[in-house]
């Protein structure tokens, strides 16, 4: 049986989670770990915006973002919410 209390503890949890500014979850941001891999070992990332496709190596995850470099720029940074699908090998 539901009551007023235990529907309340329900909504808490997720409101909490969406107020709560931090870093982004796998939940969140489901390209975490393949930005982390790519990261960590040093390997590429194709990052896919808006019909086009980025070849990069991941430096740095930011809030919202991700950066990284090529063998053409220094410096890429990408919007998370921009970016359609990644794949690394």
């Amino acid at each position: 049986m539901i009551t007023r209390r235990t529907f309340t503890a329900s909504l808490a949890a997720p409101i909490a989670a969406m107020a709560a500014p931090g870093k982004e979850t796998a939940m969140n941001n489901p390209f975490q770990a393949i930005f982390e891999k790519s990261m960590n070992e040093k390997k590429g990332v194709n990052v896919h915006v808006n019909g086009q496709t980025i070849g990069m190596l991941v430096t740095k995850i930011g809030d919202g973002t991700v950066e990284g470099r090529s063998q053409q720029f220094s410096m890429i940074v990408i919007r998370l919410d921009r970016i359609d699908a990644a794949t690394i090998s």
